[in-house]
C-alpha cells in the first residue's frame, strides 16, 4: 500500500466536491474540465467547448448545434447524442451524491484521528484513515465508468460525424487518470 499524506488528499477531495455542490446549488450549470476544453450542463443541454475555440450544444432530444448552427444528424447519431447528454447528466448526479457524502467521510476521518490520538495507537489511525479513503474513493468509480462511456460515444460520433471532432475533448489519459487516482493503493 502506498503511504500518502491524508490531510492534503482530504482537503483536495473536500475542495473539489465542495465546489461542485456549491456550483450546483446556485446555478443550473455544472462543468468538468479536460485541459483547456470542458463539458458543461446548461439547463439540460450538454455544452462542449472544443479545441477550436467554438462550442457544440447537444440538446436532450439529440439535436446538435455547432457554433450556434443546427447540424443535420442521422437517427443513429441522434441516439448517440441523446446518450451523450444522459451520460453527462448521470455524471453530474453521481458527483453531487458523492459531494453529499464528503462531510460524513471527513467527519469519520477526524473521528478516527481523535480515537487514535486518545488511545495512542498511531498505526490504527493510518489503517482506519486508509480504509475510509479507499471506501470513499471506490464510490467515485462509476463516474470514471461514465467518462469511459463518453469517450466511446465521442469516438463513435467522430467516426460518423467529422464535424464533431473538435468536441472530442475526453482523451484516454483522462479516463486512465480517473481510475488510477481512485485505485492508488489497490
Amino acid at each position: 500500500m502506498n503511504r500518502i499524506n491524508l490531510l492534503p488528499a482530504i482537503a483536495a477531495i473536500m475542495l473539489g466536491l465542495g465546489s461542485l455542490s456549491a456550483t450546483a446549488g446556485t446555478t443550473n450549470t455544472d462543468s468538468w474540465s479536460y485541459e483547456h476544453n470542458s463539458i458543461n450542463l446548461d439547463h439540460g443541454d450538454a455544452v462542449i467547448h472544443g479545441n477550436n475555440g467554438t462550442a457544440a450544444r447537444i440538446m436532450p432530444d439529440g439535436a446538435l448545434y455547432i457554433a450556434g448552427k443546427p447540424q443535420i444528424v442521422t437517427s443513429a447519431q441522434r441516439q448517440q447524442l441523446r446518450r451523450y447528454v444522459a451520460t453527462v447528466e448521470d455524471m453530474q448526479a453521481k458527483g453531487l451524491a458523492l459531494a453529499g457524502e464528503a462531510g460524513d467521510f471527513a467527519a469519520g476521518i477526524v473521528g478516527d484521528v481523535m480515537a487514535g490520538l486518545f488511545s495512542g495507537d498511531s498505526d490504527q489511525i493510518d489503517k482506519q484513515a486508509h480504509r475510509r479513503a479507499h471506501d470513499f474513493a471506490q464510490k467515485a468509480l462509476p463516474i470514471c465508468e461514465d467518462a469511459k462511456t463518453l469517450k466511446q460515444i465521442q469516438e463513435t460520433l467522430v467516426a460518423s460525424l467529422p464535424a464533431f471532432k473538435p468536441y472530442a475533448v475526453i482523451e484516454g489519459h483522462d479516463v486512465n487518470d480517473c481510475e488510477r487516482g481512485i485505485n492508488y493503493d489497490d
